[in-house]
């Protein structure tokens, strides 16, 4: 069963457990285990070593298995908090070497003036939710899928209100939004393609698909960035959760600033594909921002809300929101000169090409 799911989620999802070690316990080592460990359940997880530990003769142990090593396991392996809190585990780890700690008493003391130690503990403490809840979510979903969902039940009516009203805000997350969804804003690679992306916006977007032109998908498009959509509806606002960022433009706006060749909306035309909607209309536009010479209003547009980005990016207090601004003053300034010059860059990337120093400030990452 464990290969099969491993198959599962590398198809599906693009990801596996690979390094996580399984270890089943009979009830008696299980009873030693745990109480060497302080534990109080029928599984744990160890991140520094990436061990799934489960009690093999609990009536629980498939759940528990579902948990800890696939939940707690892809969790460690490949999102971003979990990786960052395996590293952290090593980096302790490998000090606790140095100090030479021999004893659970050294260890202990160690700990209490270790500064890596208190890092992670805070983390953890910022994380716990996210952590134990998509474990959550997997017992429910490798549960429906292979068909144990009464034995699930089970155990769910075990936890506390708590743990169950976290478990059921991210089951309600993965139908509303898709389970590749679940997985994206959990800080897992977004191993996606073109079917995966319609379908997150079909259901993200359910209420207003009648509204929307056309959805494309344009940005940098790296398994670890934001999904980057840009949409033409009248209806739907532009937002950013995380790991969705969602340009939206009314239909009327959007050709005002199409005749203005705004880079903005030129390089989501020119870089992005079709995910939803019409694609004769997207076609048609992108044929208008590719066909029209450049013109004094453009050019006059451009350096009007290159110093209006750069005035509002001295006024933000919030770092990411500063950043944004900084760089589309950058952006709008740089394609007013290339226009200028009888140039149309049209895309953020080709402006970077011939610009590499102007954009190298904001070569780091909103999200690390």
């Amino acid at each position: 069963m464990i290969e099969e799911i491993n198959s599962y989620f590398k198809e599906r999802f693009g990801v596996s457990v690979a390094e996580t070690k399984l270890h089943s316990h009979s009830e008696s080592e299980w009873k030693q285990f745990s109480e060497s460990n302080g534990f109080n359940a029928d599984g744990a997880y160890l991140v520094r070593g990436r061990e799934a530990h489960v009690n093999a003769d609990s009536r629980f142990a498939a759940i528990d298995t579902f948990h800890e090593y696939f939940g707690h396991g892809l969790y460690t392996e490949h999102s971003v908090i979990g990786k960052k809190l395996y590293s952290l585990e090593q980096k302790l780890m490998n000090e606790e070497k140095e100090a030479g700690v021999s004893s659970r008493e050294e260890l202990g003391r160690f700990r209490e003036n270790s500064d890596t130690c208190r890092e992670i503990r805070e983390f953890q403490e910022k994380t716990i939710a996210p952590y134990e809840g998509f474990a959550m979510w997997m017992e429910w979903h490798l549960s429906m899928l292979t068909g144990k969902m009464p034995l699930y039940e089970k155990k769910e009516a075990c936890r506390s209100e708590g743990a169950r009203r976290l478990t059921n805000e991210f089951i309600e997350f993965s139908r509303q939004n898709t389970d590749y969804a679940l997985l994206y804003a959990n800080g897992f690679p977004k191993h996606c393609n073109m079917a995966v992306l319609n379908e997150i916006a079909r259901n993200v977007f359910r209420n207003d698909l009648n509204s929307i032109a056309f959805a494309l998908v344009y940005g940098s498009r790296k398994p670890y960035s934001d999904i980057d959509l840009f949409i033409v509806s009248d209806k739907i606002p532009c937002f950013f959760t995380g790991w969705l960022d969602v340009y939206s433009v009314p239909r009327e706006k959007f050709s005002e600033l199409l005749s203005k060749q705004d880079i903005s909306i030129t390089d989501a035309l020119c870089s992005g594909e079709l995910i939803y909607g019409n694609n004769a209309s997207f076609q048609n536009a992108k044929h208008k921002a590719v066909s029209a010479p450049p013109s004094k209003e453009a050019i006059d547009f451009h350096l009007n809300h290159a110093c209006k980005a750069k005035e509002l990016s001295e006024k933000c207090t919030d770092a990411r929101e500063k950043r944004s601004a900084a760089r589309y003053a950058v952006s709008y300034r740089l394609n007013a000169i290339e226009m200028q010059r009888g140039r149309k860059p049209l895309t953020l990337n080709t402006l970077m090409e011939r610009y590499p120093e102007q954009f190298r400030p904001f070569e780091k990452p909103y999200i690390e």
